[in-house]
Parts: structure tokens; C-alpha cells; sequence
């Protein structure tokens, strides 16, 4: 009997440590490098970023709104735009989108005011984590340094899972500058297979 909560101490205590630095960290808002399983703030998600990048709270997060969300951005940077992975936790009863289909009809197509560099491609059915997904893909452009003479454009490919949870839903997005599409989908499909929720 001893010896069980031994190992249980073992395998317990580095998971609640993991999860409180964690919070910790998002709570400060700092980025860390990423390695091993990421535990998000109020453990809604477990997910492993591509090692060495740089996790923090994602562009999203929001605890008025509703929204829980980590991203990971990779220092190296490529063509001035640097390859980041989100993933975001959409409470229901957020206050963003009313649901998941529409964050998916708003972020799947075109609206009113689309951008001439953006292409969509279509919503396809996946499953993720035992889950029902949705994955879509949308090419765009950014042209940096914003406002600058000497800007260029640098064409990005955006690629989207949309996750069902029994309330709410899941975002996981990855966001590349084109020319290493490739690779960044090997990444983010990684991390995708890492996923695991917890509603």
C-alpha cells in the first residue's frame, strides 16, 4: 500500500507543478519555451507545443469574454512573419462567437469587406481527441512593417480546426508565413494529435 502512494506521489506532484507554473505564467502574461505537455489556466486542454517555441495567453484570451486560450510562437521567425499555434477554449456562453458553427461561418469565408489576397478553402470533417472537427485553410497576406515605404508582402497560410466539446468549443490554428507551409503543417498536426480536452 505504501509503495502505491509512492508512485502515486511520483506521477501526481510534476502534473500539479506543471499546472502551476503554468497558471503562473499566464497569469503574468510571460512567454516561456515550450516543452512536454502544456496544461492551460483552469485545466480545460492539454496540448505540446512545438518544442523551443514560445508559449503565452493567445490573442484571445479573455476572462471577461470568456475565452481561454495559450499560443506558441516559433523565435526563429521566417519571411517577417513568425509560425505560431493557438489553441483556444470558447466557454459556452461566450462572448465572441454565439456558437461553434458560427465562429466557423466567420472565419470560413469571405465577408463583406474580404481582402483580395484571401483565398478559402473548404470546411472539411475531421475527428480530433474522439471529437467531431471541422479543419478549413485560408491564404492570406500581411505587408510589414505596417505603414512603412519599404513594406513588403508576405503571402501566410492559416490552417483551422474547429473542435466540439460538450459546452462551448475548441480552436486549434496554425499561422505560417507560405513558403514553410510544409513543415508548419507537420508541426501543427503533431501538436493537433497532442490534444486533449477536457469538456
Amino acid at each position: 500500500m505504501k509503495a502505491i502512494y509512492i508512485l502515486a506521489a511520483v506521477v501526481l506532484v510534476p502534473l500539479v507543478c506543471l499546472a502551476a507554473q503554468n497558471t503562473k505564467d499566464e497569469q503574468n502574461g510571460a512567454a516561456k519555451p515550450a516543452g512536454g505537455p502544456y496544461v492551460i489556466e483552469g485545466g480545460h486542454y492539454k496540448i505540446d507545443f512545438p518544442k523551443g517555441w514560445q508559449v503565452s495567453r493567445s490573442a484571445v484570451y479573455d476572462k471577461a469574454e470568456k475565452v481561454f486560450g495559450a499560443e506558441a510562437v516559433d523565435p526563429r521567425g521566417a519571411d517577417g512573419v513568425p509560425a505560431r499555434i493557438s489553441a483556444d477554449y470558447y466557454t459556452a456562453g461566450n462572448l465572441l462567437f454565439k456558437s461553434q458553427q458560427d465562429f466557423i461561418d466567420s472565419n470560413s469565408k469571405a465577408a463583406v469587406l474580404a481582402l483580395p489576397d484571401d483565398k478559402y478553402g473548404p470546411v472539411k470533417t475531421a475527428e480530433v481527441a474522439g471529437r467531431r472537427a471541422s479543419i478549413f485553410e485560408k491564404e492570406s497576406a500581411r505587408t510589414l512593417p505596417h505603414g512603412s515605404p519599404d513594406a513588403k508582402k508576405y503571402p501566410v497560410l492559416e490552417r483551422t480546426a474547429v473542435i466540439t466539446a460538450k459546452e462551448g468549443f475548441y480552436v486549434v490554428k496554425l499561422t505560417a508565413p507560405k513558403a514553410r507551409a510544409a513543415a508548419s503543417r507537420k508541426l501543427f498536426e503533431a501538436a493537433l494529435k497532442s490534444f486533449r480536452p477536457a469538456h
